[in-house]
Order: structure tokens, then sequence, then C-alpha cells
């Protein structure tokens, strides 16, 4: 039914979507629940999860994990673009969310059917060459720019989130600034500033945000991330520390990477 552009069900043995969902109700039945399928294959979990929360009205949350198994390359769904199992998956979680919002378009339960993707990867950041310290150098270059080339801003921001222990279903909202970006975590308890010629403008802007958080009952605390290298100066990354501790951010609630 959701690749009716197929000639056929692109999946080799598809779960059913009922007994998936009915043994989901057996163990699930608390608001915010999170279902775990560590062998994700067709992506039947996020989709019988998905519509049972419509039904009932608990918003589960789920997790799949796949490995990007590839398609053979004469298959159809290879001929259409996708690589992997795990590409199709994503691609059938996203045609069931818009079958429910066309089937329920008033959406009476209030189902988020967004998610998110994320690939396993090595870090960001570049290290310290560690083969320096040992050869009996005694000069060693100063990587300005600790952030890998091709990767974005997006990439570094999880890579953050993630080492911070902040959960990556977080909302997050970007925020254009002269030079870069300002990303605003969970309604101001994490700011993160990337970009590569940020001024001192950015720091009035968190601390303008924190404030319209502190007026709508929504602040808690705070904390902000600076990438060293999304600065255009040193010059102007201490003039927003200074704006920072006027607004009354502590030393201890800022963090340079």
């Amino acid at each position: 039914k959701l690749f009716k552009d197929f000639e056929k069900v692109p999946f080799d043995t598809p779960k059913p979507i009922k007994l998936v969902s009915t043994l989901v109700r057996l163990i699930s039945n608390d608001e915010n629940d999170i279902v775990l399928d560590a062998f994700a294959g067709s992506a039947t979990t996020a989709d019988s999860v998905m519509q049972l929360s419509a039904e009932d009205g608990i918003k589960r949350r789920w997790i799949l994990i796949n490995l990007p198994e590839k398609f053979a390359s004469e298959s159809e769904a290879y001929a259409k673009g996708f690589e992997n199992i795990a590409e199709l998956g994503e691609e059938r979680i996203r045609r069931a969310g818009v079958q429910m919002k066309t089937e329920d378009p008033m959406n009476v339960n209030s189902v988020d059917y967004g998610f998110k993707v994320f690939e396993l990867g090595q870090t960001n950041f570049l290290a310290w060459d560690a083969d320096a310290l040992n050869s009996g150098q005694t000069n060693l270059r100063f990587e300005s720019d600790n952030v890998k080339q091709g990767r974005d801003n997006v990439d570094v921001l999880y890579e953050i989130m993630l080492k911070k222990g902040i959960d990556l279903s977080s909302p997050v909202t970007a925020t254009d600034v002269p030079g870069g970006t300002l990303f605003d975590v969970n309604f101001g308890s994490l700011f993160v500033v990337l970009g590569d010629a940020i001024d001192r403008s950015v720091a009035n802007k968190i601390i303008q945000k924190r404030k319209d958080y502190v007026v709508d009952g929504l602040f808690i605390t705070s904390n902000v991330i600076f990438v060293d290298s999304s600065f255009s100066s040193t010059e102007e990354k201490l003039n927003a520390l200074s704006v920072l501790a006027d607004g009354g951010y502590n030393p201890d609630e800022i963090e340079s990477i």
C-alpha cells in the first residue's frame, strides 16, 4: 500500500503491522515510552508504533537501528535510487507518516510523525598529533580550525549534544547570526554557536533568548558552547564572553572547544 509505485513490495520478509502493534500494546501503555528495535529491517516497528499511538493517543517514541545492507544493482529498489535497506526504511517511515496525516487530517491525537536520522561515524573534531609529542619535537603546530573538512554545523551540533548527554530528540531551533548560526537546544538549556566569522553580537542574541525564556517561565538553567574556529577573531570571542558575563552567565556555564 505504501509502495504503490513499485511493481512489488520492496522488502523480502516484512513483518505484519497488526502483530507488531499488538505486541507493543502489551508492553507499552505509558506516555513517552520508547520502543527500541535493534534490527529494524523494513522499519515495520516505527510504522506500527506510529499507527498505535495515533489510535490510542499514547505518545510513544521509537528508536530503530539498521545496518546499511546494500541492494543488488539489478533490484527495483536500487533502480529507484535506494542504495541500501536503511534508506528504504527511512522512506517507508516518511510515507507512513504522510498516509496517516492524509487519513486523519485533524490529527486528533496530536501524534508527531517527524523523526531524525543519524549515521554512525568518526568524530567531527581534529585531535592532537600524539606522534609529535613522542618524537622529541619542540615545536607543535596549533590547529586553529579544529573541525574536520567536509563536516557541517549540524554534524558538529549533534556530536556536542551526544557528548553532553542531551537527548538527540530534543527540540532544536537554528537562528542565523552574523557569520554563522546560533543553535538553541531544548528551549535554552544549551546554546551552541557555530560558523566561520561570528562576532560579539551573538552574545546579545543569547542573552535576549535567555530573558525571553525567563519571562515565559521556561528557563531552568542554560549553558553556552563556542567552537573557537567559529569566531572571526580572538577579540570578538573575548568580547562575546564579556557580554555573556554581564548578562548573568557564570564562567562554568560557558565552554569553548
